[in-house]
C-alpha cells in the first residue's frame, strides 16, 4: 500500500512496537510500504501530542530474512 500511515491503517506488534516495512515488493507482512519502484528516497515520520516519548530506529533486513520469520 502507497502513502501515509496513522494510527487507523497500521497493526501494532504484541510487543507494542508499530514497525514498517518498506520494500518494492509485498514481503507479505502488515504495514507494507510501496517504493513505487524506486530504489532511493527518504522517509518522514512524526507524532502529534504523542503520550510519552517516542523513538525511532531503522533496521535493513534482508526480503529472504524477512519471509523466513
Amino acid at each position: 500500500m502507497r502513502g501515509e500511515r496513522n494510527v487507523h491503517n497500521v497493526k501494532i506488534d504484541v510487543d507494542g512496537k508499530l514497525r514498517l516495512y518498506i520494500a518494492r515488493t509485498d514481503p507479505g507482512v502488515a504495514n507494507w510500504i510501496d517504493t513505487a519502484g524506486l530504489c532511493r528516497g527518504c522517509i518522514s515520520m512524526h507524532w502529534i501530542k504523542p503520550e510519552e516519548d517516542r523513538n525511532a530506529a531503522t533496521m535493513l533486513v534482508k526480503l529472504s530474512k524477512l519471509k523466513a520469520g
